[in-house]
């Protein structure tokens, strides 16, 4: 089972970790794809430096996950 810990990953990262093999994850603000992230050598894990994404009032924003067999799974979206 996947039990990373915050010693896994290099410090300034983000990860997306999913129980799942995971073909690629993509950052949704407002409706359009912003950010598009690919797996590493462990596909259940997604490592980013640079995630940040610039919100205003109103804004909404959540993400969306790929498997390898084309399943689709998403979170809850997030409002600035």
């Amino acid at each position: 089972m996947l039990r990373p810990s915050r010693a896994d990953y290099p410090a300034g990262y983000t990860a997306v970790l999913v129980p799942t093999l995971t073909r690629d994850a993509a950052i949704i603000l407002n409706g359009d794809d912003t950010r598009k992230l690919q797996p590493g050598s462990d596909s259940r894990i997604i490592l980013s430096k640079n995630l940040p994404v610039s919100m205003g009032p109103g804004d909404f924003c959540y993400v969306r996950l790929t498997t390898e067999k084309n399943n689709m799974a998403w979170s809850s979206p997030f409002w600035a």
